[in-house]
């Protein structure tokens, strides 16, 4: 409803040319959070650009006022694991404030180019051991029913409340929640979690719905989305809210969608293909550990999505470790490729095509890896080509071209561009060479 991606004013242009995404998880506290924030600086210097940071777990630790620690829980701290869970206290910020150094670590990212999206659930109220968090009263009428009219819980059905996204009081705590994040912390944005555009069904007409059917659970994502995502705009246009793992229906309801899967090479990327053009999208997962880091990487810019998240937190800091330097310097390398004028017109805003056809070399070089997160897909044996391609749209009938070698040998290509497969008048064909683990670009004109 917004229209295409480059013409939304609703989403700043800093996020919609944005290359890499970033995760941190500060569980263990303060410590953590010192050492996030260093590496995040370190890495928007490296980079060279404006870059966004998924954060969760800011919020300090109260064992004894949380739903997450209650007898036979399995997130209980620090019986069944050592720190705490992401959603620990959610919906009571900021009476249960952040973990101190916060703040000023948002402001030290801030102040280099970053921006800081603290971890926000949409739908879960932690209303602490036998109810005793601040506002557990307050929220209770608030929460989704079931038929019977008891409160659903949200967390694996297990822990915490699932809120209405109907009713005022929670919109405002949202809403509250927001504005002092960006007034208090310093954030740029949030990460709304467990937003995807529309809702489990509430059988509480009193929220001002009707018993559990129809559209309302997408209606009251429209209702939470104007209240927080409007007073998120209104104090600090540059914020931004992305999702977790949206349907199409919160294309006009967030700034941008996470992912949750990746899409492999014989999958057919029907959400970029379809919506690419409207919405920002970003990866899950980035592994440097993983043999399938380059793949990742250009799976994922090969579709116009942003490459991530990398985790800040992980035992080993990427940037010092020199064991992780190619790696590394592959991915400013595509980053760099992304931002620069000639193609991130294509990148952020075209319409992704079909991929190209390669008539060189022949056969393809494959890589293989495997990794057990995917053991769904192929029980998680990765085999894909060793030259990515992702091929672009623009409204003024150019075609962007882009081709990524994850081998670390170079590699001499042949295709060519089928009228009648590609917008073209006439086919066009290419012959040329690429580096080991290096990005190449092709413009094709309008006349061509």
């Amino acid at each position: 409803q917004r229209g295409a991606l480059q013409a939304r004013t609703d989403i700043p242009r800093w996020y919609k040319e944005c290359p890499i995404t970033f995760s941190t998880l500060t569980q263990e506290g303060d410590s953590r959070v010192v050492e996030s924030r260093d590496r995040m600086v370190a890495f928007l210097r490296f980079i060279g650009a404006e870059l966004p940071v998924c954060w969760y777990t800011w919020k300090k630790h109260f064992p004894d006022r949380t739903d997450y620690n209650k007898v036979g829980s399995r997130w209980k701290v620090p019986d069944a694991r050592p720190y705490p869970c992401g959603n620990i206290h959610d919906g009571n910020y900021p009476i249960m404030p952040a973990l101190p150094t916060f703040s000023e670590a948002c402001s030290r990212i801030a102040n280099a180019g970053g921006h800081v999206k603290a971890y926000v659930c949409s739908r879960i109220y932690d209303p602490g051991l036998n109810e005793n968090a601040p506002l557990a009263r307050e929220a209770k009428p608030h929460a989704v029913r079931d038929v019977q009219g008891a409160v659903k819980l949200a967390e694996a059905n297990k822990v915490s409340w699932a809120m209405c996204y109907h009713t005022p009081w929670w919109q405002q705590r949202m809403k509250e929640t927001v504005t002092e994040l960006i007034k208090r912390e310093h954030v740029g944005g949030i990460y709304f979690d467990t937003f995807y555009g529309g809702y489990v069904q509430c059988f509480h007409t009193n929220h001002g719905h009707s018993h559990g059917g129809g559209a309302d659970p997408y209606l009251g994502a429209r209702k939470l989305s104007a209240v927080v995502r409007g007073a998120m705009k209104q104090a600090d246009p540059q914020a931004v809210m992305s999702g977790e793992s949206p349907s199409e229906t919160a294309i006009d309801l967030l700034d941008g969608f996470l992912y949750r899967d990746t899409v492999w090479h014989d999958m057919a990327p029907m959400f970029a293909t379809v919506y690419g053009d409207y919405i920002p999208r970003f990866g899950i997962s980035l592994n440097p550990q993983s043999d399938g880091f380059y793949l990742q990487c250009a799976t994922l810019f090969c579709e116009g999505a942003q490459i991530g998240r990398l985790r800040l937190n992980a035992d080993i800091d990427w940037l010092k470790d020199p064991a992780y330097a190619g790696k590394m310097a592959f991915l400013r390398k595509l980053a760099h490729c992304w931002q620069a004028k000639a193609s991130v017109q294509y990148l952020a805003y075209g319409q992704l095509l079909r991929p190209l056809t390669f008539d060189e070399p022949s056969p393809m070089p494959t890589v293989f890896y495997e990794d057990s997160r995917y053991r769904y897909y192929k029980g998680g044996k990765i085999t894909a080509a060793a030259l990515q391609s992702g091929v672009f749209a623009t409204p003024d009938g150019s075609i962007g071209v882009f081709m990524v070698n994850i081998t670390s040998d170079p590699m001499s290509f042949s295709f060519s561009l089928d009228a009648g497969r590609y917008p073209v008048s006439k086919t066009v064909a290419h012959r040329g060479e690429i580096k080991g683990q290096d990005v190449a670009f092709l413009r094709v004109a309008p006349a061509d």
